[in-house]
């Protein structure tokens, strides 16, 4: 359900620490932004993630829109895309179960920040549901490698891991 001009700005208007937070221009691109422009499309993903921490009762819709906004972003330019925005999109696809767009999504972050074991984490997660478990193998084994933004996932990572080895023996021999 699209929301008019008027029932935004009553949510904005609600919400003055939005306000302070979010640019004018950002807000003003939240209400009148253009669908074919990069630039636009990511402030509006951006003003939407805003919102939904402001706003709990409507979290889920502004989330799907910030994910609707980045996935125009990454249609129009998918060269500018942050590895992080990638992540995001990953995440999106992952809960929608569209998990080879999700795996396309995990791999190009990961292709931007391969240092980031977050990354290869959640690709392996997303090769797992697609039954890929020789490549879910080999991502969770590069994530551990590498430093995690919150390392409460290591433990989880690595009893996936120890899992799926568990399970098929020959795949996780061959890629050790």
């Amino acid at each position: 359900m699209r929301r008019s001009t008027e029932e935004i700005e009553k949510l904005l208007s609600r919400h003055e620490d939005v306000i302070k937070e979010c640019s004018e221009r950002t807000l003003a691109k939240l209400l009148d932004y253009s669908p074919r422009n990069y630039e636009s499309c990511l402030e509006l993903a951006d003003a939407y993630l805003i919102l939904s921490e402001w706003e709990p009762c409507e979290t889920v819709d502004f989330y799907y829109r910030a994910f609707e906004a980045s996935q125009r972003a990454a249609e129009i330019n998918p060269e500018g895309l942050s590895a992080g925005t990638w992540d995001f999109l990953g995440l999106n696809f992952g809960l929608s179960g569209q998990h080879h767009n999700a795996i396309k999504s995990y791999k190009r972050a990961a292709l931007l920040e391969p240092e980031n074991g977050m990354h290869h984490i959640h690709l392996a997660c997303e090769y797992e549901m697609v039954e890929d478990y020789r490549n879910a193998i080999k991502s969770y084994r590069r994530g551990l490698s590498k430093p995690i933004q919150i390392d409460e996932y290591r433990p989880a990572a690595r009893n996936n891991l120890a899992r799926l080895c568990k399970r098929n023996r020959s795949a996780c021999r061959a890629d050790s």
